[in-house]
């Protein structure tokens, strides 16, 4: 399916958030939240966990005015309980009801024995399990007919015998699959370890990367030198800079994603316009 997502042409930029978020912006009343998002945005990108209670409102009209992919955080790609078919089963039903060009799904772990954890768990980087979750991807592929990229979760601690980048390198090249990069994971991840996040993404297979994230990142000023992920404001500079330097490098990068899911419009709109800069 790689070689399909290949063949599209550019998207643009557009914009990620849970579906509920995106429709409180686009409701009947709001006609001018709609004619700018129309305006500025050139696809949507909705979350499928969030859809879970607000199935039968994604077939509402508006939504279907863009191109359409999705993200997806829930199947427990990299837990050591693997895929739950009952999921299997909501996923399916989702991407069926609203059909994205693909989904990104973040390479971690949710829940594990019974327990939900507030925030995705990274995996451990071991070469025996590029196998094992690559036959997952293609699972999930086959399932939803959908290609499926994975996504680089941000960690502060690294364990296993390969590299972050190495271990999504071999399993997008094992399962044939493509990669969302996400700019601000990329600089939480190498900051905490001391590395230059620079060297991340220069080490990653960038003529995998189908679409690019790009959120936030806030210091944390309870222990220097580390960041956490921000969906509520202005895109830091450093991650602007980061994707001059992948862009510049040859790549499949379809779409650009500003993933501000907790920004109001008006500043939202506005770090679109700066993406846009960026590949003028």
């Amino acid at each position: 399916m790689f070689e399909l997502l290949k063949k599209l042409s550019f998207l643009g930029v557009g914009v990620a958030g849970p579906i509920e978020n995106v429709a409180s912006n686009l409701t009947p009343i709001a006609h001018s939240n709609y004619d700018v998002l129309k305006a500025n945005c050139d696809f949507i990108e909705y979350y499928t966990e969030s859809a879970f209670t607000t199935l039968s409102k994604l077939s509402c009209p508006w939504v279907r005015d863009w191109p359409l992919l999705a993200h997806s955080a829930f199947l427990n790609l990299g837990s050591s309980e693997g895929l739950k078919e009952e999921l299997l089963v909501l996923f399916e039903d989702i991407v069926q009801e609203l059909p994205p060009l693909w989904v990104g799904e973040d390479l971690g772990t949710n829940y594990l024995h019974g327990q939900i954890f507030p925030d995705i768990i990274p995996p451990i980087y071991m070469r025996a399990g590029v196998p094992v979750i690559a036959d997952r991807v293609r699972i999930m592929q086959s399932r939803s007919g959908i290609p499926i990229l994975i996504e680089n979760t941000y960690n502060y601690n690294h364990y296993g015998d390969m590299e972050e980048w190495d271990f999504h390198n071999s399993i997008a090249q094992e399962a044939d699959c493509g990669l969302v990069l996400d700019l601000g994971h990329t600089w939480i991840s190498a900051s905490a370890r001391g590395l230059k996040p620079v060297e991340y993404i220069k080490s990653l297979d960038l003529k995998r990367v189908v679409e690019v994230h790009i959120a936030s990142i806030r210091a944390d000023k309870k222990r220097v030198g580390m960041y956490y992920d921000d969906h509520s404001i202005p895109i830091a500079d450093c991650l602007l800079e980061g994707l001059q330097i992948v862009l510049s490098k040859e790549n499949s990068i379809k779409a650009l994603t500003v993933e501000l899911s907790n920004a109001p419009l008006d500043i939202l709109i506005e770090q679109v316009q700066r993406v846009r800069q960026v590949i003028r």
